[in-house]
């Protein structure tokens, strides 16, 4: 009995604060594009030092890209910036689809070994 009336006794308290809790009031929101702030919330999602980081990483990447063979450039480029398939990749660089898999991995630690080991 007293383990019924513990349950009870939650199930009541669980049920008034759901009724007492606060909520949203529909008449206080504003969307986003009416909001005055909403402009200079854009300028500032990136700070410069953010974009400076940014600029940097992709400088290291792109001398990374250039020291890599032709192929495996090649299959980096249709496979993880223009998200092409596997077999798609094969019938541009004439290989199986289980070759361009295997080149793909390889040139993927080349690139990797290029950026000094940073992903």
């Amino acid at each position: 009995m007293a383990w019924l009336a513990r349950i009870l006794e939650n199930e009541v308290r669980d049920l008034a604060a759901y009724h007492g809790r606060q909520r949203r009031d529909a008449a206080r929101q504003v969307a986003l594009a009416d909001c005055a702030e909403a402009e200079q919330l854009a300028g500032r999602v990136r700070s410069q030092t953010s974009l400076i980081a940014f600029g940097e990483r992709l400088s290291a990447l792109e001398r990374a890209l250039e020291s890599l063979s032709a192929e495996h450039r090649e299959v980096i480029v249709l496979r993880a910036l223009e998200e092409r398939g596997f077999p798609e990749i094969a019938g541009r660089m004439e290989r199986s689809p289980d070759a361009c898999r295997m080149l793909f991995a390889r040139a993927m630690a080349a690139l990797t070994m290029a950026m000094g080991g940073r992903p």
